[in-house]
């Protein structure tokens, strides 16, 4: 979850959550979407929290930086990330693109 602070044009603020698709179980749809659209076969294999520690450790990643990951997946995992709001759309004036859509788009950046 990302919380920004808006200022309007007529001093009013609010506050924005903005929620990505990480609703626990969604992993594998979002491994069948990228599968579909590069054309090779992508599974997912879910990583203990132990082992994500060690791997990034073992990549040179500061341990200040692993401890924000690890409470960040926490809230994920608890699913404290799944609401949906249209806060997206109230900033950018239309709804946002599915994850499908922007995969979609931006495909030759990571094929």
């Amino acid at each position: 979850m990302n919380a920004i602070r808006l200022s309007g044009t007529k001093k009013k603020i609010r506050d924005l959550l903005l929620y990505g698709i990480w609703k626990t179980g969604q992993f594998k749809e979002v491994v069948d979407i990228l599968s579909r659209i590069c054309g090779k076969t992508i599974t997912y294999a879910p990583l203990s929290e132990e082992g994500a520690c060690e791997a990034l450790n073992k990549a040179g990643v500061a341990e200040d930086l692993i401890e924000r990951w690890k409470k960040f997946y926490r809230i994920v995992r608890q699913d404290l990330c799944a609401a949906v709001t249209n806060d997206v759309e109230l900033v950018i004036g239309t709804p946002p693109i599915t994850f499908e859509q922007y995969a979609h788009d931006y495909s030759a950046a990571w094929m």
